[in-house]
């Protein structure tokens, strides 16, 4: 039961609790929030890169070298229509399930500041750089891959490439692209590139994103050196084809 405490205040019963949130015009400041303006940019940057080399890693404990979940217990739909949307992948549970996930989580912030179609923009703009980015790295960072292996031959689960990428990573980013000009349409910088709309406006802080991520890409490709290992499973093989030499 609450005590009063004298002389302090006087006491009142609150007989339904309500807990707090705080309303969106309380914490939702667009100068912070919608990552429009320069600095911010960069923070939000090293933010994406800081998750996705986590995700990455993630997943490099859990699948090894063998990409796309082929030796994960998990279900997975090889129709013409699923290999045809996906560059040539098959839909699985884990991807389902893993992707899912991690977009709800992109969207949890909106719980405590409340939603906002700029918010919203910023979010999915955010999430495709996302997807994009922790799988590049999960190559990159691969002990079983690295850089010098990443090409179209040695990757079979995408099938149509593009220069040095599969087309899903340009797809990514154009959909990351768009999201952020549609940010725009709702705010408008008067402090950085005052004398264009705001869409272009957008889209300048997104390319500047963009570059900083693909400069810190470049500094991990070229100062880390994933060392090679043995899959578990190609252990288990080798043994197993040893012994059958020895008998």
């Amino acid at each position: 039961m609450h005590k009063c405490t004298k002389g302090v205040s006087p006491c009142k019963e609150q007989s339904n609790f309500v807990p707090f949130r705080p309303s969106i015009n309380q914490v939702y400041n667009p100068d912070i929030m919608m990552a429009p303006e320069l600095p911010y940019t960069i923070v939000l940057s090293l933010f994406v890169l800081t998750i996705s080399i986590i995700t990455a890693l993630f997943e490099i404990e859990v699948e090894g070298p063998h990409g796309w979940a082929t030796y994960l217990p998990t279900w997975r739909l090889d129709t013409a229509l699923f290999k045809r949307l996906l560059n040539g992948k098959s839909l699985t549970g884990y991807h389902l399930f893993f992707y899912g996930l991690l977009f709800l989580m992109f969207h949890f912030p909106l719980l405590f500041s409340g939603w906002s179609s700029a918010l919203e923009f910023s979010i999915l703009s955010c999430y495709f750089q996302f997807t994009m980015l922790w799988d590049l790295l999960w190559f990159i960072l691969n002990p079983y891959f690295g850089w010098k292996r990443y090409m179209k031959g040695n990757i079979w689960w995408f099938r149509s490439w593009f220069w040095l990428f599969p087309v899903d990573y340009y797809i990514s980013l154009a959909l990351s692209a768009c999201f952020a000009a549609l940010r725009g349409l709702s705010w408008h910088s008067t402090r950085w590139f005052p004398s264009l709309p705001g869409p272009e406006q957008q889209l300048i802080f997104w390319a500047i994103d963009v570059a900083i991520l693909a400069a810190f890409v470049a500094i991990i490709i070229l100062f880390f050196q994933p060392k090679s290992l043995t899959h578990p499973l190609e252990r288990e093989h080798d043994d197993q084809s040893s012994s059958l030499i020895n008998e």
